[in-house]
């Protein structure tokens, strides 16, 4: 039944995303925030970390390249940028 499961549930996604060229290519994923004020800088920052642990858990290779710290609160995020690679 779960063996079925599993097969069933391999075929919806193939239907609903497609392969493509791209798929095998390496990324960069970029967060910044925006107008809100400190509450953006903090939302920016939890963001960032979330994509960085999921990238990791689902076994890419992450690579942060830029974090600025907004200095208006001496916390959060302006701007992150990472690079993901990896199947």
């Amino acid at each position: 039944m779960i063996k079925n499961f599993d097969e069933k549930s391999e075929e919806i996604i193939d239907a609903i995303l497609p392969k493509s060229e791209a798929d095998d290519l390496n990324s960069t994923l970029e967060v910044m925030s925006a107008a809100g004020g400190s509450e953006s800088s903090l939302f920016c920052e939890e963001l960032f970390n979330m994509y960085k642990a999921y990238c990791r858990i689902m076994g890419f290779r992450v690579e942060q390249t830029e974090f600025m710290v907004d200095m208006a609160i001496n916390k959060g995020c302006k701007k992150g940028v990472m690079k993901v690679s990896g199947n």
